[in-house]
């Protein structure tokens, strides 16, 4: 086979005829001519080109449809052609390896996944505070935004040597335990929301190992004093009768007005949720 003929529509077939084009040419020019000179012009006015530019309009319409037929003829032809020469298996076999290759880099980083985990919760288990705070859970992705190279499909971005890896993440939580174990420091800290500012500030440091972070910690934690003390009233208050019984205590303390509402507006914020 020497050539594959696309099979492109005749033009003749979708030729406008001279016939057409001047009888359009002449309508249109006259109208033209009307609109120059300022004329009203009433529908039946313009029946006769709009009649004739319809008909030009025909073909045009029949001429695309006849191109979008052709085309998906002859896209299949090619198609069958190539199969018939056995191109599909060069595909097929293009394919196979492309997914032999990303099923062999999803394993090693798997592999590099895997190996990261079973440092961050062995580092883990050997901390006294860190294990029973919420960032237990938050430690694995911290150290996998940390260390980049255990994301990467590169080749050159392995890992061969842990040792590194092992002592940055005992480091790190050892800093933790440190700063969880200062009562005196930050008080409660360890009973903290996620959210809290005092342990998004120290995710934030296993995130990137910046040590600023650890050193403006008791600035951080004044700003989780409003968390504790609620933290504090869900655990004295269980029922709407105990937040009433509250509130008649704070009512009948030394306590400026100022403090008694502000006091009295955070009972019954948490009462509304009991």
């Amino acid at each position: 086979m020497s050539e594959l003929r696309a099979p492109v529509p005749q033009s003749e077939d979708f030729t406008i005829s001279s016939e057409i084009w001047d009888a359009l040419t002449e309508e249109i020019n006259a109208v033209v001519l009307r609109i120059d000179a300022n004329e009203d012009l009433v529908p039946e006015d313009v029946a006769n080109v709009r009649a004739l530019k319809k008909q030009v309009d025909a073909y045009l319409t029949q001429f695309n449809k006849a191109l979008r037929s052709a085309q998906t003829t002859y896209k299949q032809m090619v198609e069958n052609q190539l199969i018939e020469l056995g191109y599909n298996k060069i595909e097929a076999y293009i394919v196979k390896k492309r997914e032999e290759q990303t099923a062999e880099q999803n394993a090693k980083l798997d592999e590099k996944r895997n190996h990261l985990q079973q440092l961050v919760e062995t580092e883990l288990s050997k901390t006294q505070y860190v294990k029973d705070t919420v960032l237990a859970k938050e430690c694995l992705p911290a150290f996998i935004a940390r260390f980049p190279n255990v994301n990467s499909y590169a080749k050159s971005k392995e890992i061969k040597n842990w040792g590194p890896y092992e002592a940055i993440i005992r480091t790190s939580l050892q800093l933790l335990d440190v700063f969880f174990g200062d009562t005196s420091l930050c008080p409660g800290a360890m009973q903290l929301p996620v959210t809290s500012a005092t342990m998004q500030t120290l995710l934030a440091y296993l995130r990137d190992g910046n040590l600023e972070h650890l050193s403006m910690m008791r600035t951080v934690f004044e700003k989780d004093a409003e968390v504790l003390l609620t933290q504090k009233l869900k655990a004295e208050i269980a029922t709407k009768e105990i937040a009433l019984d509250k509130i008649s205590e704070i009512m009948g303390s030394e306590e400026t007005a100022d403090e008694k509402i502000k006091d009295i507006a955070r009972i019954i914020r948490l009462a509304e949720t009991l």
